[in-house]
């Protein structure tokens, strides 16, 4: 949540410097009200293109008849949540307040980059270099192993992350390797020659 903050802060500084001045002096909440109404008047069209929840049919009305200290005014009147929640069921808006959520102000291509990034970054440094695998794996007592056993490099592992991709490209029907293929190597695995074995547990004998 912190790496979605951070990047829709840069995209809105980027495209929108006027607007991220104005959400970080609301955030503040320290303004005279002269000053507060300008700035909502700068976050108003941004509010508006996100489609943030609880904003009212008449600032966006505002926005159409380009009168955007009209819509501040009205804006005034309520108050801002800022949500960093990721997913579908976001949390319950209150009577009179508007959420601004996070990554709605992040542009949709750099939405899925950042996405993507992020999960080939993750899926990458936790299988490199004899490392076992994902949390995931190690809650199951599974890891990722090479067939000749030696570690994975960074490449590698890229190319692991890569394969998950190949699968999600045939409509999920390279899942089906599961059941097909002896070892349950799936496209990830038969493209960086690894296996997903179940963990060595040592037992200490007194």
């Amino acid at each position: 949540m912190l790496i979605t903050f951070l990047v829709a802060a840069i995209s809105l500084s980027i495209f929108h410097p006027d607007a991220f001045r104005s959400l970080k002096d609301i955030v503040s909440k320290q303004m005279d009200p002269a000053a507060r109404l300008a700035a909502l008047s700068c976050l108003a069209p941004i509010l508006v293109e996100i489609d943030a929840p609880g904003i009212p049919a008449s600032v966006k009305a505002a926005m159409e008849a380009k009168d955007p200290e009209r819509a501040a005014e009205i804006l005034s009147l309520y108050d801002f949540d800022i949500s960093l929640a990721v997913g579908s069921n976001p949390p319950p808006l209150l009577p009179g307040h508007i959420r601004i959520d996070v990554q709605r102000l992040i542009p949709n291509t750099i939405r899925g980059i950042t996405l993507y990034g992020l999960s080939a970054l993750y899926f990458t440094l936790l299988t490199m270099g004899g490392r076992p695998g994902t949390f995931g794996k190690r809650l199951l007592g599974l890891r990722v192993a090479r067939l000749d056993g030696k570690p994975l490099s960074l490449w590698e592992s890229f190319e692991r992350f890569g394969g998950y991709l190949a699968s999600v490209g045939t409509f999920g029907l390279g899942f089906l390797d599961l059941w097909r293929d002896s070892n349950r190597r799936l496209a990830h695995d038969k493209i960086s020659n690894t296996v997903v074995l179940r963990a060595m547990r040592h037992v200490v004998e007194d």
